[in-house]
C-alpha cells in the first residue's frame, strides 16, 4: 500500500503492531490483552501544549483499543497506552457485559499512518 496524502513524508512507514491471541472466557471474567506496537520514527513526534499546566506533551507512536464488533458493550481499563518515539506496549483488561463473539482491535498510530491487530474474544 502507498503513503499518499498531504504532508506524509514519502520515507514515513506504517507501524508494525502484534498482540494477544484468541481468547474464550465465561462472564464475569475479563480478558488481558496486550499489544505491541513498533514505528520508524517518522514523522517526528511533535510537541503538545497542555493547556492546565503549560508543558508540552509528545506525540508519538501510540496504541488504542477499540471494539470493532459484537453484540453488546465493552469497556477497556485504561483505555490505551502513552505515546512513545519508536515502541510502545498497551496492556489493558476488557470487561464485558453480554455473552458472545468480539473483535476488538488494537490501533497502532505513528500520528500519520496506522496499522490494526484484531483479537477474537467468545465470551459465554
Amino acid at each position: 500500500m502507498e503513503n499518499a496524502g498531504i504532508g506524509n513524508d514519502p520515507e514515513n512507514e506504517r507501524p508494525v503492531i502484534s498482540g494477544s491471541g484468541p481468547q474464550n472466557i465465561t462472564l464475569p471474567n475479563t480478558a488481558a490483552l496486550t499489544a505491541t506496537a513498533r514505528d520508524d520514527g517518522r514523522p517526528k513526534p511533535r510537541r503538545q501544549r497542555n493547556a492546565d499546566e503549560g508543558s508540552g506533551q509528545s506525540q508519538g507512536l501510540s496504541v488504542r483499543w477499540i471494539q470493532y464488533r459484537g453484540p453488546g458493550p465493552v469497556s477497556f481499563s485504561p483505555a490505551g497506552a502513552s505515546p512513545s518515539d519508536k515502541s510502545v506496549t498497551s496492556s489493558i483488561t476488557a470487561i464485558f457485559k453480554v455473552p458472545g463473539v468480539y473483535v476488538l482491535r488494537a490501533v497502532a498510530s505513528d500520528g500519520l499512518l496506522e496499522a490494526f491487530h484484531d483479537v477474537t474474544v467468545t465470551v459465554k
